[in-house]
């Protein structure tokens, strides 16, 4: 497996200690940390603007650089802007929505015309917002909740938070491994 992301910020690191000790897991993976030199962050006026332009060309330039290496593997991603262009690519690629925009919902319904791609949204009130034809791709959609809410567990201890996310997150994420998983082998099939 490899994580890929953009370096935006000076802070960002492609140390995966660092990402370990800040996350709080012991899994080890690939890192491909791609240089993001574009105004992200350095904008006063138009800021908006100067991120969805910004992130538009980053992301095509990332997609076509990946792809020289990875392509035809499975990807996961949380950027629209990835899931569209690597969805253009006939790539098998499942998109985790997390909240919804006019440009998402447009990226979305346009990525999903190709049968490789498929959608994981966080809640029902996403897809529904998504305003899909969910009978059309109903094989390749699914709803997979966030497992852990800290809002529930504002009494315990720090170590006891942490024990109870560790938890439920591995139960989260074996389930949404299997789901995902289930997403890959389903999208390869061709109409």
């Amino acid at each position: 497996m490899c994580l890929i992301f953009p370096l935006r910020a000076k802070e960002s690191s492609q140390n995966l200690n660092e990402i370990q000790s800040f996350y709080e897991f012991d899994e080890q993976f690939e890192i491909q940390a791609l240089p993001h030199k574009l105004p992200f962050g350095r904008v006063k006026k138009g800021i908006k603007l100067a991120y969805l332009f910004s992130h538009l060309l980053w992301s095509y330039s990332a997609v076509k650089k990946v792809l020289k290496e990875k392509s035809g593997e499975n990807f996961i991603t949380r950027s629209d802007w990835i899931f569209y262009f690597l969805s253009r690519k006939d790539q098998n690629v499942i998109f985790e929505c997390h909240q919804v925009t006019r440009m998402r919902k447009y990226l979305v319904k346009r990525s999903l015309n190709n049968p490789s791609s498929s959608l994981i949204c966080l809640t029902s009130y996403i897809l529904k917002d998504l305003d899909l034809n969910t009978k059309k791709y109903e094989e390749r959609i699914k709803i997979i909740p966030s497992a852990y809410d800290e809002d529930y567990f504002h009494d315990l201890k720090n170590k006891e938070k942490k024990i109870i996310k560790d938890f439920v997150n591995s139960i989260a994420e074996y389930e949404k491994i299997n789901i995902i998983y289930n997403l890959s082998t389903t999208s390869k099939k061709k109409p």
